[in-house]
């Protein structure tokens, strides 16, 4: 045991000093795989990184990992990384954040598409994809939304519809969310693009405001 924490001290000063090479081989001895992967972004050994990071299997050590990665562009072994964390609720933001920040919009589109079908897939993952489409990939939104509507959440996904000028999209969500006072409002304030002569009926005859009647 007196060993063992010599050794740990030992490598937690040649971590601090950034002797990386010292580090490696005494976590190794430890197997401390959570300090391991650390190291190994610092040398740029991403698939011995990846390989720590799935024994330690621990939040805060996924996402270093992951962000090492799409430093690197290593966006094979960030998506390894990055599943765990984007079916986190309270991981997802930061995630999507990091990737989009840095201009990778194909690459955070395809690691959340990819977690669509996890076990532990949350709305905020469904409204983040598509609020992500809206921005960079317009022509698949209007599939995307008929196809997840019921998993998103609707407003955030409205509101980013709205700013992209989707107004057909916007419309269509509108009418699922039961809010056909707006969708109504969308359908005539931008028509052509907008209007959908059955859903307009449908809406029309279950709009709620006099005013939007008059219209």
């Amino acid at each position: 045991k007196k060993n063992e924490a010599n050794i740990e001290d030992v490598a937690e000063r040649c971590y601090d000093e950034e002797i990386w090479i010292g580090a490696k081989i005494l976590f190794l001895i430890l197997k401390n795989w959570s300090r391991l992967a650390e190291v190994y972004v610092k040398l740029g050994e991403y698939n011995e990184a990846v390989e720590c990071a799935k024994k330690a299997n621990r939040q805060p050590i996924w996402k270093i990992v992951c962000f090492g990665c799409v430093r690197a562009k290593e966006f094979r072994l960030a998506k390894i990384c990055g599943l765990p964390l984007v079916v986190d609720p309270n991981e997802l933001m930061e995630v999507v954040s990091f990737y989009e920040s840095r201009g990778y919009f194909e690459e955070v589109i395809d690691l959340l598409d990819s977690a669509l079908v996890h076990e532990k897939a949350h709305t905020g993952l469904f409204t983040e994809l598509g609020v992500l489409y809206t921005k960079y990939k317009e022509e698949v939104v209007e599939d995307y939304v008929k196809m997840w509507w019921k998993k998103a959440h609707l407003p955030r996904l409205v509101s980013a519809c709205e700013e992209a000028y989707l107004w057909l999209e916007a419309t269509y969500l509108y009418f699922q969310y039961e809010e056909f006072d707006n969708a109504a409002r969308v359908m005539m304030d931008h028509a052509p693009d907008a209007f959908n002569p059955d859903m307009f009926s449908d809406t029309i005859s279950r709009v709620g405001s006099m005013e939007t009647m008059y219209k």
